[in-house]
Parts: structure tokens; C-alpha cells; sequence
């Protein structure tokens, strides 16, 4: 089957022209990136005078995403562009749209509840045990839930919903899977 321990050697190579060489050069864009980012971050944040936790919080996901992320992405998009049907080929241009599109709704409608479901089972299972569960929330999350500012939020939600996604496949999915 498809986790089967050997469906990836089955697997057919996808030949975009990504070489092992290109993880050192993805990774050194990272790390610039991050210094880039930091950079920029302090800039705006100045330049703009902006005082609120919330807004810093929202600024920094975005400008992190785009700087540390986004350079390493750019560089997987401009050598998979080299290839004739390399965007094709690297996963980048679906091949059944639709289905594709349904596929992932369906995922997410199954993998949510199940998620909540399981953490909450997990909870009240510690909880009957006596042992204390406290909440922990991402750095994010409670951004969000201390804010009235709806740009605030609006910049975390774009960062964790778009960004972050679609950087990490790029970057992580395609560099680091396909150049290995």
C-alpha cells in the first residue's frame, strides 16, 4: 500500500534539477533570510512606531515568513523554473485541480474533529489520573486572543494560514525531499 515501508523507493523520481548541492545553498538563504528579516523587523517596527504586543506579534510572523522562508522558496521556484515542466513536475501545478482541492477539504473535515476529539480524550484521561493539565497555547494563539486589533490578526491568520504553508512545502517538502 501507499505507507507501505518501501512505497517511496517505488516511488518514481521527480527529476526538477534539484541536486544535494542546492540544500547548502537553500539552507545559507535561510539563514540570511533570518538576519534580513530581523533587520527589516526592527526597521518597521520603528520606522512605523508601533507600540502594540499584538501588532509586533503579527508583524514579525509575517516578515519572518517572507525573509526566512521566502528566500529559500524563491530560489526552489527559479531552479524548478529552469526545467521545461518543471513546475509540473515538482508538484507546483496541480494535475487534477478539483480533486485535489476536494481531497483536501476532506481532509481537513476528518483530521480536525478527530484531532479535537483525541486532545480532549487525552485531557480528561490525565485529568482522572490526578495529574494537572494545564493549557498551553502557541505564541500565536495568544496574541490573537489579547488583541482587539483586527490588522493584528489579520497579519497572524495570513502568516499561519498562506505563508507558513505554502513556504514549507516549497522549501521543506520540495528542497529538502527532492534534493536528497
Amino acid at each position: 500500500g501507499v505507507l507501505a515501508a518501501n512505497a517511496l523507493e517505488r516511488a518514481p523520481r521527480r527529476d526538477v534539477g534539484l541536486e544535494p548541492v542546492d540544500l547548502l545553498v537553500g539552507f545559507l538563504f535561510m539563514i540570511v533570510g533570518m538576519l534580513l528579516g530581523g533587520l527589516a523587523y526592527g526597521e518597521y517596527v520603528e520606522r512605523r512606531q508601533i507600540t502594540d504586543p499584538a501588532v509586533k506579534t503579527g508583524v514579525q510572523l509575517v516578515i519572518s515568513s517572507l525573509f526566512a522562508q521566502g528566500l529559500p522558496a524563491a530560489y526552489v521556484c527559479w531552479k524548478v523554473a529552469q526545467r521545461r515542466n518543471g513546475f509540473r513536475m515538482f508538484g507546483l501545478l496541480p494535475t487534477q485541480p478539483l480533486r485535489d482541492v476536494a481531497a483536501g477539504i476532506v481532509g481537513v473535515l476528518v483530521a480536525v474533529p478527530l484531532v479535537a476529539v483525541t486532545l480532549e480524550l487525552v485531557a480528561r484521561m490525565a485529568m482522572a489520573m490526578g495529574l494537572e493539565v494545564e493549557t498551553i497555547g502557541h505564541q500565536t494563539l495568544v496574541a490573537m486572543r489579547e488583541t482587539d486589533s483586527t490588522r493584528a490578526i489579520a497579519m497572524m491568520v495570513f502568516s499561519a494560514v498562506v505563508l507558513a504553508p505554502v513556504f514549507e512545502e516549497i522549501v521543506f517538502r520540495g528542497l529538502v525531499q527532492t534534493a536528497m
